[in-house]
């Protein structure tokens, strides 16, 4: 294992696996909130949400398309979204709600969010946020999400084969 200390973050590498522990001192209480982030999932304070809102280290990254199509068909439950939109985050407390463990990525949080987002333009005719995946099968935005939801396709989604 090696550790490398930054200025607000530390780099613990164990293997081929990357962790990025960045710290954020909360002056006003005088506790510390650490945030690390690897292998696609986020752990505040101990609880863990699987996310993948940081952009990867600065190496090999992968063209804006090829992200889009690892992250489908790699993870059960993809939400691309925007921390500041509403309607993403009436999709997000909806996966939360049904404690589902989508994997969010935060695209105004990346530097290459811009690209990716296009990117799932491409691939989706969609060009709006969220933008939400099911076990490869895109489902859509919120509406559509929302929908899918109330009529028990999300939940045969959810629990079925893999779309390849």
């Amino acid at each position: 294992m090696k550790v490398t200390m930054m200025t607000g973050a530390v780099l613990l590498s164990i293997g081929a696996v990357l962790l990025v522990v960045s710290t954020n001192a909360l002056s006003t209480s005088g506790m510390t909130a650490a945030t690390v982030t690897g292998q696609g999932s986020s752990f505040i304070n101990g609880a863990s949400m699987p996310m993948a809102d940081s952009a990867p280290p600065k190496m090999a990254m992968l063209a804006p398309a090829d992200f889009v199509k690892q992250q489908i068909a790699s993870q059960d439950i993809v939400v691309f979204s925007k921390s500041y939109c509403p309607y993403c985050a009436k999709t997000k407390a909806l996966f939360q709600s049904l404690d589902a463990g989508a994997t969010v990525i935060e695209l105004d949080q990346r530097d290459d969010g811009g690209d990716i987002q296009a990117a799932l333009a491409e691939i989706t005719g969609q060009r709006t946020v969220p933008n939400v995946f099911v076990k490869g099968t895109h489902v859509g935005g919120n509406d559509a999400t929302q929908k899918a939801n109330s009529d028990g396709t999300l939940k045969s989604l959810m629990n079925g084969a893999r779309k390849e």
